[in-house]
């Protein structure tokens, strides 16, 4: 009976993460639909996404630390609510301003995904097998990428920019009344902050205290910020990279670029298992090896000149980011106690989305300065180097955690 409820918490926080995606990613693939209805330029296009990653960045400490005080579910469920209402408003405006503000509160609504989310199976899973049922959930940021795009591509070509935006939003408004019914927390459903947990000793000074005097949270917090940079900055620019550069459409460029998260279909649970039995549950072999492959990758994509070259190479650093990039998220769960897992994987999760901040200003602004696409993807792979550098200072294995008075 417990194995049956597990999966079913896994399927429906698996649908329920996936629904974010489709309705964070929907912009790309038609930003020059919006560029050429209200006349904006890349620079103005790279403020509105920057805007969205801007408050999802911010949301991202608070709501781990929501998560871990009162149960991932509340987090998630209002999470999504906001999602959805942000997008369904968006699509109706044509201002820059309402633009940005809106696609902010986007930010702030997602921003409630994913720490909480890591709570949630931490709470379910053992330990021993985080590695591959983190490999297995992920897909689902894989699969409802790739139909974003399709999505997104295909809605945009025939119906127009807005559409995109409607879809989405009803889908993931009518979802969360389910998952709000069918989830709970955690086994023992009397303990929402988790298993085994004593909120009523814990502060909020000594939880941020743990957090930032932990020297190896900040070294995985500067690797991952440069990972979440390539993959956010490709991933809002790689449709727009594609159809400027081979004079392909909007609906093209979407499916092409979707090479990237299809990849991970294969690599997620590869990289998962991989980590849990021929590593033993270690995950910095399976991280350096992805992240150094892919920095090779990237390398050969800033001066790729070919379509289809280019889109083999999109496939390859679509592998090798996704066979490693969740294996970030167990790090928590091994360097902290378990009543800050959400806590930490948000704070994770701040340093990587300060990246994908700093892609959508610097993407949009290469663009405008140089009237190319080539320095964006020349920054690539020199993040890619940094945080593979960065990578090598991790040490696995429970630190000792700094208490107050130290």
């Amino acid at each position: 009976m417990e194995s049956r409820h597990r999966n079913t918490i896994f399927l429906m926080s698996w649908l329920m993460y996936g629904l974010f995606y489709l309705n964070r990613l929907n912009i790309a693939p038609v930003i020059p639909l919006i560029r050429e209805d209200l006349g904006l330029s890349y620079t103005q296009i790279g403020f509105i996404t920057a805007s969205f990653y801007g408050l999802y960045t911010f949301t991202q400490l608070p709501a781990g630390y929501l998560g871990d005080r009162l149960g991932p579910r509340r987090v998630i469920t209002l999470g999504g609510l906001i999602s959805s209402l942000s997008n369904l408003v968006f699509s109706q405006l044509g201002s820059l301003p309402l633009l940005v503000g809106f696609h902010a509160l986007n930010g702030v609504g997602q921003g409630g995904g994913w720490a909480p989310s890591v709570k949630l199976l931490v709470n379910w899973f053992p330990r021993e097998k985080l590695g591959t049922i983190f490999g297995l959930y992920t897909t689902c940021v894989s699969f409802f990428t790739i139909l974003t795009y399709l999505l997104s591509g295909y809605l945009g070509q025939h119906f127009g920019w807005r559409l995109p935006f409607i879809v989405p939003g009803l889908v993931l408004a009518l979802f969360c009344p389910v998952y709000w019914i069918v989830v709970r927390d955690s086994p023992l459903e009397e303990s929402p902050t988790g298993l085994g947990e004593s909120p009523s000793s814990r502060t909020i000074r000594g939880d941020f205290f743990t957090l930032i005097r932990h020297r190896q949270l900040w070294i995985t917090f500067v690797s991952f910020f440069c990972l979440i940079y390539i993959q956010f900055g490709g991933m809002i620019w790689y449709p727009t990279y594609l159809q400027g550069t081979f004079n392909i459409d909007v609906f093209q460029a979407g499916t092409l670029t979707s090479v990237f998260p299809l990849m991970g279909l294969v690599a997620r649970p590869l990289g998962g298992i991989v980590s849990d039995r021929l590593f033993h549950g270690r995950r910095k072999p399976v991280i350096l090896m992805g992240m150094g492959a892919m920095t090779i990758f990237l390398f050969f994509l800033s001066v790729a000149r070919k379509l289809w070259w280019t889109v083999l190479l999109l496939a390859l650093v679509g592998f090798c980011f996704q066979l490693f990039n969740f294996l970030f998220f167990t790090l928590p769960s091994i360097m902290l106690p378990l009543n800050l897992v959400s806590t930490g994987s948000g704070f994770l999760d701040t340093g990587g989305h300060l990246g994908s901040l700093l892609a959508m200003f610097l993407s949009g602004w290469f663009i405008d300065y140089f009237g190319s696409y080539r320095p964006i993807l020349i920054a690539f792979w020199i993040m890619g180097l940094i945080g593979f550098v960065a990578a090598l200072l991790i040490r696995e294995g429970r630190q000792s955690l700094p208490t107050p008075g130290d």
